[in-house]
């Protein structure tokens, strides 16, 4: 049966009612195609088929992981998310050419986190740029409310609170694009303990007193004769043979050719003493190749270790307008490049390390590791308030992040002010907004639990078990 397709724009002039009642038949025809791809597609052979180039360890640690919960699994299938919403039609009534804008593309409460910005303030913000993409908005705020709804479901909240927490989230994201509009304070805020509140004001602070750059080279590295190299009997340090060794520092110069921040490249500071293959990291991204390299810095208290990653196509680029998939093409030099200047438009005082290395292999995105690297634990939060508040935060600081990073940060991305896009587009319609971010959540995360649920009766997740 052929679902009929309703001649309906963003910017429509019918009245007011007549648009309301055909966006309300676009939003369940759209809901219904939602629902017959779900119920039709193999998610155990779209798994197999993403993960049938790890190694057979990689992919039992990563199978392991997202075998975990279900917000472990949500978190290690990114691809089934953009297959099955991108493009989705429910994002015309809020979206059009202009709401585009950079996105963190795998947005989730976990990829919201802490660390020490390039003016030595313990900030926190969305932290992971792997899957950043130009594109609509509203991917970002369906992806993270489905984590939202998820979470509630792990905390065995009423499905009451669940939404509740939703359009906390959603409601202080559109507050903070409006009070963003007509002003640069999206260009000059980010959130550290003294702007923040709830418990993540607390939380930060327990980052800043709890960690140090001792504490992180204790961790990470040993003694070996006198001289500090990384500790390999760590599960998540390999060594490296002596071709990698010899690439990495042969392409370290022209690494340092990348850096756009205020510290200049020297062989002295970046001087590596040691070099590791990192693995077993991440859930999504587990079995990408990486490497940690620690290098001299200022002195011998000042140590840095950078982290080396793999950088390919983001997952959305796959389901995005050919149009934008050129767009891409023709405004990025290679994918790490691409991840460098998501990193930059979305954040204040970006790391002074941030930059690219290209290797045989591919082209490596590079960062320094944060000693303050901390994500908050939302199962300590056993009270809904609590995760209100910080579910209200997390709505304003992507509002920010996404509003900072449009005409603001390169023009010639994105031509256009966000924010102000974003309220004419909105404005009058704040209850529907929020209804259909709270709508699209719950459905997805029922999509997610029952998904979770195959895997783990399946041979994938049979596989895992002895790890």
């Amino acid at each position: 049966m052929k679902t009929k397709h309703l001649s309906l724009k963003s910017q429509d002039r019918r009245s007011p009612k007549a648009c309301s009642k055909l966006w309300k038949k676009v939003e369940h025809n759209a809901q219904q195609q939602f629902q017959r791809r779900c119920q039709t597609r193999d998610p155990i052979a779209q798994i197999r088929q993403f993960d049938h180039a790890l190694n057979p360890t990689d992919r039992s640690w990563k199978h392991g992981k997202m075998a975990a919960s279900a917000f472990s699994f949500f978190r290690g299938t990114n691809y089934l998310f953009w297959s099955d919403l991108g493009g989705d039609r429910r994002l015309r009534r809020f979206g059009n050419n202009n709401t585009r804008t950079w996105i963190q593309g795998d947005l989730h409460a976990e990829n919201f986190g802490a660390y020490k910005n390039a003016e030595d303030h313990i900030a926190y913000s969305i932290n992971d740029f792997d899957e950043s993409i130009v594109a609509d908005y509203q991917y970002d705020l369906w992806r993270m409310a489905t984590s939202l709804a998820i979470i509630a479901r792990d905390h065995d909240m009423k499905p009451k609170r669940g939404a509740e927490m939703i359009d906390a989230f959603t409601s202080a994201y559109l507050d903070e694009i409006v009070a963003l509009v007509g002003n640069d304070r999206e260009t000059k805020t980010f959130f550290t303990a003294e702007n923040t509140y709830g418990k993540l004001d607390d939380f930060l602070r327990e980052v800043e007193d709890e960690n140090s750059r001792e504490k992180m080279l204790d961790q990470w590295t040993t003694k070996v004769q006198r001289s500090q190299r990384f500790d390999l009997t760590s599960e998540t340090l390999r060594a490296v043979s002596e071709d990698e060794r010899s690439a990495i520092l042969a392409a370290f110069p022209d690494y340092g050719k990348t850096l756009a921040g205020q510290l200049h490249y020297s062989k002295t500071h970046f001087r590596a003493i040691d070099i590791a293959r990192r693995v077993n990291a991440g859930t999504g991204s587990l079995g990408t190749p990486r490497y940690y390299v620690l290098i001299a810095g200022r002195n011998a208290g000042d140590r840095r270790i950078l982290d080396l990653k793999r950088q390919t196509k983001p997952t959305a680029y796959a389901h995005i307008r050919q149009s934008e998939r050129h767009h891409y093409d023709t405004s990025f030099a290679n994918d790490a490049e691409r991840h460098a200047i998501a990193y930059r438009a979305t954040t204040l005082h970006t790391d002074d390390y941030l930059g690219w290395i290209d290797l045989a292999d591919g082209v490596y995105s590079v960062r320094e590791r944060s000693p303050y690297k901390a994500t908050f634990d939302t199962t300590t939060l056993t009270k809904p308030k609590s995760l209100r508040k910080l579910c209200e935060q997390w709505g304003k600081i992507l509002a920010t992040c996404h509003s900072r990073a449009d005409q603001n940060y390169d023009a010639d991305l994105v031509p256009h002010s966000f924010e102000a896009e974003v309220q004419a587009i909105v404005q009058g319609d704040t209850a529907q907004f929020c209804q259909l971010v709270r709508d699209i959540a719950i459905s997805y995360a029922e999509v997610v639990f029952s998904d979770w649920q195959a895997f783990l009766a399946s041979d994938l997740c049979a596989e895992s078990q002895g790890i």
